[in-house]
C-alpha cells in the first residue's frame, strides 16, 4: 500500500473545529493515488454574510521523494457549481497527471515517497455586522457528489478569518 497521499482532506484549521473522526478513518482507507479527480466534490456550509471566493477552495498536492530529492507541490483550485465546490477539468487532468507521476514514484521506490493532499479554504465577510462565532461545516465527497461524508463541524468564521490572515491569504467577497 503506497505510503504516500491516502485521501486524508485536512483543512488547515482543522484544530480549530470537531473534525469527524468515522470520516477521518474511512479516508484513511481511501488510496488517493486511484481517485478520480472528478469525482472529488466538497459542499461546504457558511452562514448568510460569510462567503468564499472563487480560488479560495483549493486542493494542495505535496509529494517528495527522498531518494532523488524531487519534489512536487501542487494548489488546485475548487470552482463552485451550485451547493458544490470541485476542480474544473483542466484542474482535475493536472491531478490525474500528479497521481500518475506519484504511482511511478511509488513504484520505483515505495519507501522513498511521502507527501500530503489537503483542502484549503479561506472567506471574506460579506456582512460586517455577521457574528463571527457563527459557524462553516464542510462535507466531502468522493463519488462526484452521490453521497457525502461529514468533515468539519462547527469551524468559527473568526478562526478562517484569523488563518487567512495569519497566511496572507486576503480574499474579497466583491
Amino acid at each position: 500500500m503506497p505510503r504516500i497521499l491516502t485521501l486524508a482532506l485536512l483543512l488547515g484549521l482543522a484544530a480549530c473545529t470537531a473534525v469527524n473522526p468515522l470520516t477521518l478513518g474511512r479516508l484513511a482507507a481511501l488510496d488517493f493515488l486511484t481517485v478520480d479527480p472528478a469525482s472529488l466534490a466538497a459542499r461546504i456550509e457558511t452562514p448568510p454574510g460569510f462567503g468564499i471566493p472563487e480560488g479560495a477552495a483549493a486542493i494542495s498536492v505535496v509529494s517528495e521523494r527522498s531518494d532523488t530529492g524531487q519534489k512536487i507541490s501542487e494548489r488546485l483550485p475548487l470552482g463552485r457549481t451550485g451547493d458544490l465546490w470541485r476542480l474544473a477539468p483542466a484542474e482535475a487532468a493536472r491531478l490525474r497527471d500528479l497521481q500518475g507521476r506519484i504511482r511511478l514514484w511509488e513504484a520505483e521506490a515505495p519507501k522513498a515517497n511521502t507527501g500530503a493532499i489537503t483542502l484549503s479554504l479561506a472567506g471574506c465577510l460579506e456582512d460586517p455586522a455577521l457574528d463571527l462565532t457563527q459557524t462553516v461545516n464542510a462535507d466531502i465527497s468522493t463519488d462526484g457528489g452521490q453521497t457525502f461524508l461529514p468533515f468539519l463541524r462547527d469551524l468559527a468564521v473568526a478562526d478562517i478569518l484569523e488563518e487567512a490572515e495569519k497566511s496572507a491569504v486576503a480574499m474579497r467577497c466583491d
